[in-house]
């Protein structure tokens, strides 16, 4: 099974294929927005929960990722701040920092792949 039931609680179960990733800062002009973007295979054949945390001033802070893709927006996002989102696949999940003005450097992002399907 997917979810181990203790009780009356569930309790999420952390996949192997957790990590991490020393991203580029967004630079690339995309409709109007500065962005970068980076892959990885996490190949579980079906679409994983997961949690996703980044540094977006590379000062050791580490803050919640925006959310899913297909779910949020730029809307207010000043000139200073990284926004990251995600998609994911059956096999691969991409990260995206979009930003107001172009940013240089790299800043760590962090995700958790739980064993969970997502809802």
């Amino acid at each position: 099974t997917q979810v181990k039931i203790i009780g009356d609680k569930n309790y999420l179960k952390r996949s192997t294929v957790t990590g991490s990733y020393d991203m580029t800062a967004p630079s690339t002009l995309v409709g109007g927005f500065y962005r970068s973007s980076y892959t990885y295979t996490h190949s579980l054949g079906y679409i994983p929960m997961v949690r996703v945390y980044y540094d977006p001033l590379d000062t050791g802070n580490i803050y919640p990722a925006t959310g899913d893709r297909t779910t949020v927006t730029g809307i207010g996002l000043g000139s200073n701040d990284i926004m990251l989102s995600w998609e994911l696949t059956t096999t691969a999940i991409t990260f995206y920092f979009d930003a107001g003005s172009t940013k240089t450097g790299e800043r760590m992002i962090y995700w958790v792949i739980y064993k969970d399907i997502a809802v």
